[in-house]
């Protein structure tokens, strides 16, 4: 019975995983952004990244976009800063979803942890430079309870929940990548979501690096 429970559960868990976008850091002044599910070693190929093309990433300034160039399984961008990159697509036309539902989604991303004040609509923002206690900000106002997931280095999963100050207070026990991920739906005001007026997703991911590899980055970034 334990086993068919835990079957189960699995089967329930993996059910609720959906792609996302994220980003990572080379080690020569390039940020690289890619499409799936990195917890399962699920990365799309170039065909389904092309819809990405428009996305927007930039150091915290704003104001240095950089060109991307698609490559068979991620995008490329080059960064001139050991500061945190970020990532913007909200272009997406609207679709339906299983519930025959309009929606909108927007994506955001992060690699870092440095900056403490949001630049994005959608961001966790760390109380303190690569510090574990983030709050949720949504138009610049804590978001409370919504519901976060943090992956570790050996694919581990933590799952958490926003405090009412919308802060949570994570676990990074092993040295490497790892990589928060949090979703927020606005429903549309009228009750009916259409291809015109849809609801909208907002879907924010921050991957940073523990140990080592952070300070790899932060040297080369430098250079």
């Amino acid at each position: 019975m334990k086993t068919l429970i835990l079957t189960c559960t699995l089967l329930i868990s993996g059910a609720a995983q959906a792609h996302f976008l994220w980003l990572e850091k080379a080690e020569t002044n390039t940020v690289n952004l890619y499409f799936g599910e990195w917890q399962e070693n699920r990365i799309e190929n170039n065909e389904k990244l092309k819809k990405f093309s428009a996305a927007k990433i930039f150091d915290a300034t704003a104001e240095n976009k950089t060109p991307l160039t698609l490559h068979k399984t991620f995008f490329s961008a080059p960064i001139t800063t050991n500061n945190d990159v970020y990532m913007t697509l909200a272009s997406l036309p609207a679709k339906l979803n299983r519930a025959k539902e309009f929606y909108h989604t927007a994506y955001y991303a992060k690699v870092g942890r440095k900056e403490t004040s949001a630049t994005l609509a959608f961001e966790l923002v760390p109380t303190v430079d690569n510090n574990n206690t983030f709050t949720l900000l949504f138009n610049g106002k804590p978001l409370a309870k919504n519901d976060i997931v943090l992956y570790g280095p050996p694919k581990w999963q933590k799952n958490y929940r926003s405090n009412d100050q919308g802060q949570i207070t994570i676990e990074t026990p092993w040295t490497g990548q790892y990589i928060i991920k949090t979703s927020h739906k606005v429903v549309n005001k009228s009750g009916v979501a259409s291809l015109e007026k849809p609801s909208h997703r907002f879907v924010f991911t921050n991957t940073f690096y523990v140990g080592d590899k952070a300070k790899q980055l932060d040297l080369a970034s430098a250079l």
